[in-house]
């Protein structure tokens, strides 16, 4: 988190830098009669769109790390002898279906809280119901990463 505020205000202060660079650029070339005027105009136009185009690409990455950091993962392993079938993952205004895990398997879902409550996992293994809570609290903005583990005794284990 850190390094990310620490990258946000090295980048404000370059695109200082860089703007006084040009300034002091523009200044010196303009009072140069060697170079032509055209030629320095559209170099000071290149690196200007240069340093503006900066702010959109933070920007985008921001939005990708806060959309990566709100996100909740949850995976469900079966290590047990028979199909999972119809898991459902519920709770904190999502819903999130996985079908069906086979012996073995494993499944990722991904999704993003709404509301507060607790998440649930629900599966049939054969002819029982299976429940769990995964987390016993979830809220908005909330991200997380979960493994559902179902063993060979039908038991099931959360690990966070």
């Amino acid at each position: 988190m850190m390094a990310g505020v620490a990258t946000l205000y090295a980048g404000v202060a370059a695109f200082f830098i860089g703007a006084f660079a040009l300034a002091c650029f523009c200044w010196l070339a303009s009072r140069s009669a060697d170079l032509p005027r055209r030629r320095n105009s559209n170099r000071v136009l290149a690196c200007g769109l240069l340093l503006v185009s900066n702010f959109p690409v933070a920007v985008g990455i921001v939005a990708a790390a806060i959309a990566i950091e709100t996100c909740y993962v949850v995976i469900v392993q079966n290590n047990s002898q028979q199909v999972l079938s119809g898991i459902r993952l519920s709770g904190g205004g999502c819903e999130a279906e996985i079908g069906t895990i086979p012996p073995g398997g494993a499944a990722r879902r991904s999704f993003w809280i709404q509301d507060d409550g607790s998440l649930e996992f629900r599966a049939l293994q054969g002819n029982s119901a299976l429940t769990h809570t995964i987390d016993p609290y979830v809220c908005g903005g909330m991200g997380g990463h979960t493994t559902v583990i179902i063993s060979p005794d039908e038991s099931i284990s959360v690990h966070n």
